[in-house]
């Protein structure tokens, strides 16, 4: 958990990605794609054990036919997103909480 953020903001994140759990993991699933920068998959937030639960994680999820992982590597530069946390594109639902 990041210590800067107000606990209503870490509130919002951790309902997203719960959100984005019963998404995916629901019976009739719909098609839901994700673009990780490499960056993202490498730094290591916790011991390694950790990150390799996580990271097995992602690779089980990516082999679902509904899940696209879509990873650009560290020598793309300029990409659309660059400079933001979290970017919905092409979606028909909003966001999981407001602006």
């Amino acid at each position: 958990m990041n210590p800067e953020l107000p606990d209503k903001e870490v509130d919002r994140w951790v309902e997203h990605r719960m959100r984005r759990r019963v998404i995916i993991g629901r019976p009739e699933p719909i098609p839901y794609e994700t673009v990780v920068h490499e960056a993202a998959l490498r730094i290591r937030v916790g011991d390694r054990a950790q990150v390799g639960v996580q990271l097995r994680r992602v690779l089980e999820l990516s082999e679902a036919d509904h899940v696209t992982v879509r990873v650009i590597p560290f020598d793309v530069d300029g990409f659309g997103g660059a400079g933001s946390a979290v970017v919905y594109a092409g979606t028909a639902a909003p966001a999981p909480w407001p602006p």
